[in-house]
């Protein structure tokens, strides 16, 4: 989804698993850029595991050389869209989300800040996944709700330490100083103020 604040489009990328309908990660940015796609991928697997396959649309977020890198170091083999070749099971999925996500148009687009959109996408996040679903019900769960009929299943999963060494060339995990920066090696980045301690991922390619 995408949302205009200030003449700026802001982009959210979202991890669904296609079983239960469950949003297992999601994230807000300034730009649909393959840093976005890795940190929502690092804190999906991270919270339930790498999974097998990644359907994703054929946009550079997904199919960039860093993002295949990653999905090749985490044994995950991708599988965009193709919109050309049809792909009905998979659009089947895109579509029920954004039948969901249409409900939610009204009150992201009545936020004014970053940080209101992301709290207003992590609430409906939780909405989303805790709430009944309609094609759930149709496929005979009790009850169709995407995150109890996802339950405990986990991907296959990696400590954390080896999960960020698969990642290290692109992001790594660090947190804000009472100043809202971080530190890589010697330098220190701005991340926004009024953010100390908080757990951030920088993503590093080639010099920036």
């Amino acid at each position: 989804m995408d949302v205009a604040l200030d003449g700026v489009r802001w982009w959210s990328v979202i991890i669904l698993d296609g079983y239960s309908r469950t949003m297992l990660a999601g994230a807000i940015a300034p730009a649909e850029a393959s840093w976005v796609t890795l940190m929502v991928l690092y804190t999906a697997c991270l919270r339930y595991g790498a999974p097998h396959y990644l359907i994703s649309d054929s946009g550079g977020a997904f199919t960039s050389n860093e993002v295949k890198a990653v999905l090749k170091r985490c044994a995950i083999t991708p599988n965009p869209l193709v919109s050309t070749h049809g792909d009905s099971d998979k659009n089947l999925l895109e579509t029920h989300f954004n039948l969901q996500r249409r409900l939610y148009d009204y009150q992201l687009a009545h936020t004014t800040t970053p940080t209101e959109l992301e709290q207003m996408q992590q609430r409906f996040m939780t909405i989303y996944h805790t709430t009944a679903h309609y094609g759930l019900v149709q496929a005979g769960f009790t009850p169709p709700i995407p995150i109890r009929v996802l339950g405990d299943a986990k991907g296959r999963l990696y400590p954390p330490d080896e999960l960020a060494r698969t990642l290290s060339q692109a992001l790594l995990p660090r947190t804000t100083n009472p100043y809202g920066c971080v530190t890589l090696h010697s330098d220190h980045f701005y991340v926004e103020a009024g953010l100390p301690k908080t757990q951030t991922l920088v993503w590093v390619y080639g010099e920036q």
